[in-house]
């Protein structure tokens, strides 16, 4: 049984984890309200995007594009999102086995791994998956010029053939308490084009579809890839929100555990005491 002296060292202990865990509760929920408004701006953003070019393949019943053809390797790429810090309960773990359950039918040969945040990065270096391209450090801080490069990048790689798909494995914000982990394909693109919509409307275009999708698909698959990674920040604040108020609800119960077991054996104590103070005087 631990004495009154370690008693009050662990509730002295408890009381400190409780305030850091409430002081990073109040910190992840107020860069949460800041995430969560990105995100819905970059996902209306992106579906305004994704309706623009739905309209536009609808005209053509083939377009003859080729990001909307799957290329001719068996090389495919997975950007994967992770976080740079942890303390956000399963987050990490969702998508690690979302991942593995994804690629158990690839070979590694056949794979590459796009890899944000730290987490993400020592996992997977430590798997047979090869990682190329690894950036750590991205949460909240990541620049549209540095996702504007990758977008570049991973288009080029496509259309030159290189890769057969190109798909993103993220965590999808629901709501502050709900999160989903999505598997999407980004190459080829797989819009559905909006008939009904044209149905009773007449567009001339100028210039053509052709010229139209080459300057626009560029912007939609930075846009998708911009909104994946804000969709994502807002999940791991809302994940660590989470995580914290659990946190700090435990210390707050063992705390009043510990504060109770303090106070029976004062009251032990006390007793003792008084029983010891009774007898002495019965002696005399």
């Amino acid at each position: 049984m631990a004495t009154l002296k370690e008693l009050r060292r662990r509730i002295h202990s408890v009381d400190n984890i409780k305030q850091i865990t409430k002081s990073m509760e109040m910190i992840a929920a107020a860069r949460f309200q800041k995430a969560h408004a990105k995100a819905i701006h970059t996902s209306q953003f992106v579906l305004q995007l994704q309706q623009i070019v739905g309209r536009l393949i609808a005209t053509n019943t083939e377009p003859n594009y080729p990001l909307f053809r799957p290329g001719k390797a068996e090389r495919i790429a997975v950007i994967v999102i992770g976080t740079d810090r942890g303390l956000c309960g399963a987050y990490n773990n969702n998508i690690f086995s979302t991942v593995e359950a994804f690629l158990k039918d690839h070979s590694p040969n056949d794979v590459d791994l796009i890899v944000f945040g730290r987490k993400a990065i020592d996992h997977f270096k430590r798997k047979k998956w090869p990682v190329i391209n690894a950036i750590p450090d991205w949460g909240g801080k990541i620049e549209l010029p540095v996702v504007d490069t990758l977008s570049k990048f991973l288009i080029d790689k496509f259309l030159h053939g290189q890769y057969k798909s190109i798909w993103l494995i993220y965590t999808q914000h629901l709501t502050i308490f709900s999160r989903k982990v999505m598997t999407e394909q980004l190459l080829p693109i797989t819009l559905v084009p909006e008939k009904n919509v044209l149905q009773n409307r007449d567009y001339i275009f100028e210039p053509d579809i052709e010229e139209l999708l080459v300057k626009l698909l560029p912007h939609y698959i930075l846009g998708e890839i911009h909104n994946i990674l804000n969709q994502a920040y807002a999940s791991e604040l809302a994940a660590r929100v989470c995580a914290m108020r659990a946190a700090t609800k435990n210390a707050q119960d063992l705390k009043e555990k510990l504060v109770l077991e303090r106070n029976k054996q004062r009251q032990t104590s006390i007793t003792k005491e008084v029983l010891e103070i009774a007898s002495a005087a019965e002696a005399l």
